[in-house]
């Protein structure tokens, strides 16, 4: 767990806005899937905020991948994960929420990786060449909170 928050967390927040940012997300993903893998199927044994929260980051792991087939599972795992949630009765309703909240973020991504196949938004700092669709996408108001974050 805590190498998967090194390796996904610290990147982002300590190089934001480079490309160093990214640079270690294989690694994340590699531990978020180990620590999945270890827990599964978890949806059966929910007993404390601290492992829902721990799913939770393994979760936002998987979102940030730029493969399909990881944000196919990152989806479906997400979905179950917050409907799971909120059937959490000793959970309070502000939790609930907030945990439950990593569907809608997991859909979001999913929904750009399916459609543009990468990140619009790492695109300058990654160096690579932005499509003249992409650069308009990047310019619209309705970009999630989360595309804003490293640039």
């Amino acid at each position: 767990l805590a190498r998967m928050i090194l390796y996904d967390q610290i990147p982002r927040g300590c190089f934001r806005g480079t490309a160093s940012a990214f640079a270690y997300d294989k690694e994340a993903l590699f531990w978020a899937n180990r620590f999945l893998e270890s827990i599964y199927p978890w949806m059966m044994d929910i007993d404390s905020s601290i492992c829902l929260s721990q799913i939770f980051m393994a979760l936002i792991c998987l979102s940030h991948s730029e493969d399909k087939a990881v944000q196919d599972r990152s989806l479906s795992l997400s979905e179950q994960f917050s409907e799971e949630v909120l059937r959490q009765s000793w959970l309070s309703e502000t939790t609930q929420k907030q945990l439950a909240q990593v569907y809608p973020e997991a859909k979001q991504h999913y929904d750009v990786i399916h459609f543009w196949g990468r990140f619009p938004h790492r695109n300058r700092v990654l160096n690579r060449e932005s499509t003249l669709k992409e650069e308009k996408f990047l310019q619209t108001e309705a970009l999630p909170d989360w595309m804003h974050s490293q640039n």
